[in-house]
């Protein structure tokens, strides 16, 4: 009997070693999946945006059979241009040459073709690299952004309304949204463009690096020449742009930030969230700084409600946390969690815990009827004279198509996402139907609402709403700028159309 009594523990500790290896062995297994080899990969992922296969390119550096990464490696997401694909850096630029030499990760979204990198496009490009963040051991400090072209544009339009994601942005020949160059602040930007480029002007870049340059934000503008709108640009500018990344790791815990933003879904950056502005989607500003003593001054404009994360504010030596919004002093006891300012007469704030409130876009339902989507032509010719009834004009005239289906169901953000064109500012121009004739057969990207090219009276003047870039390709007597960009004129126009339905 006590034999027996003293072998039982011993059965007892085999038995839980039994088990345990039981329950470990699906882990083990799964931990010996083998990783991606290193090299190029056509891939694909599912868009969180709406459900969707979309593919991507991948590149691992390190030659040799799939190993984990002892160290984390930085990563690099390229933007392609106008009219091709994921494709066109990796079989067209040395990209993958400079990653293996720095030892970069590069990832090539397809974002949708020609969309901008708006609205799915955009969140394809988050989406990857959280997919390459779950495939591979990447450096979150070491997330860069370049893009060429079109792909220039999408570079400084996500990097830019998602500025704490990246540690620096090189967009080359292409725009940026000026009302969101403040988000640059900690982004320190390379800006690159030709002086003869006769498709995306230089006075774009020009124009940004002066802005950056007033806003007193750190940044990097090289101007080359003889290249023109070429992509061999890209391939001769490759060493210094992966140097300049080397050289710029993300900031980890800012005291002063900058948060320009046009929506709450593309409103955060580091420890503040904007929640709702005051009238949507103008741009809303806010300005926020931590002294020595710890306290937080912050300034707002067209905001309505923001958040603080607590949690996520460089160290501060204190009990509590005070506040200084627009002159209002406020202070919490709390040093943890989200905090919710709230304008009314003035500020106030609730402390809301460890979850914040979410941003849900409003419904809305179009108050006029559209083809469809795949439909390109007929889909933008819809939009553009839904603009044309808003803001007159008899002829509409743009570069390709400027609408793209951002999906359903409808909602502002989604409204504003259906105008991809980077030009934002419309303008109306008294134009001849000899120089319309004239720039559309040199040009076939351009596209014709009102009229069609072979009908043109070439001895009429016909009042065109265009794009402000385009009326200047017209005509140097632009009439009238059209004040509001495209986002607010449509989501004014809706707004106005619903209500004259509800009152019929």
């Amino acid at each position: 009997m006590n034999t027996a009594h003293n072998q039982h523990p011993q059965a007892g500790r085999r038995y839980a070693v039994c088990l345990l290896a039981l329950l470990l062995i699906p882990l083990l297994i799964g931990a010996m999946e083998p990783m991606l080899e290193r090299g190029d990969h056509a891939l694909t992922f599912t868009s969180t945006y709406d459900g969707t296969e979309q593919p991507y390119r991948l590149f691992l550096p390190g030659a040799g059979a799939a190993q984990p990464a002892e160290n984390p490696r930085p990563l690099v997401v390229v933007l392609h241009g106008h009219g091709v694909d994921q494709n066109a850096w990796f079989d067209y630029t040395p990209v993958k040459e400079y990653a293996e030499k720095f030892g970069f990760i590069a990832a090539a979204p397809y974002g949708r073709g020609n969309y901008w990198y708006r609205g799915p496009g955009e969140q394809d490009v988050l989406d990857i690299i959280e997919e390459v963040c779950r495939l591979e051991n990447v450096d979150r400090n070491r997330i860069a952004l370049i893009g060429h072209s079109m792909g220039g544009w999408g570079t400084a339009w996500i990097g830019l309304r998602h500025s704490d994601l990246f540690c620096t942005i090189a967009p080359m020949s292409g725009w940026a949204p000026a009302d969101l160059l403040p988000n640059a602040l900690h982004l320190d930007p390379f800006l690159i463009h030709d002086g003869t480029d006769p498709i995306v002007p230089v006075l774009n870049t020009r124009t940004t690096a002066q802005h950056l340059a007033g806003l007193g934000v750190s940044h990097r503008y090289r101007e080359e020449h003889g290249y023109g709108h070429a992509s061999s640009m890209i391939g001769d500018n490759l060493e210094n742009v992966f140097r300049w990344i080397e050289l710029h790791p993300r900031a980890e815990h800012p005291r002063r930030l900058t948060l320009a933003a046009r929506t709450p879904r593309a409103g955060s950056a580091w420890w503040l969230r904007l929640h709702e502005t005051e009238v949507f989607p103008a741009t809303a500003l806010i300005e926020a700084a931590i002294n020595d003593a710890g306290t937080i001054t912050i300034t707002t404009s067209n905001v309505a409600r923001f958040l603080v994360h607590l949690d996520a504010l460089p160290p501060i030596e204190s009990d509590g946390r005070s506040f200084i919004v627009d002159g209002n002093a406020l202070a919490t006891d709390r040093v943890e969690g989200w905090v919710l300012f709230t304008k009314s007469e003035t500020w106030s704030l609730d402390h809301v815990g460890g979850t914040p409130p979410a941003y849900e876009s409003p419904a809305i339902e179009l108050p006029w009827a559209l083809p469809e989507a795949s439909d390109i032509q007929a889909w933008g010719t819809a939009w553009v004279r839904v603009l044309m009834d808003e803001c007159g004009g008899e002829v509409g005239f743009f570069g390709y198509s400027p609408f793209r289906d951002p999906g359903t169901p409808w909602t502002l953000d989604r409204l504003i996402d259906a105008y991809v064109y980077p030009e934002e500012q419309l303008a109306r121009a008294r134009v001849s139907g000899a120089r319309l004739t004239e720039v559309i057969t040199s040009n076939t990207v351009y596209f014709l609402v009102g009229a069609q090219v072979d009908t043109l009276d070439e001895t009429r003047i016909y009042d065109v709403l265009a794009p402000h870039n385009l009326a200047l390709r017209l005509t140097d007597d632009v009439e009238q700028l059209i004040p509001g960009r495209v986002d607010e004129i449509l989501v004014k126009a809706a707004k106005k159309r619903a209500e004259q339905k509800s009152d019929e």
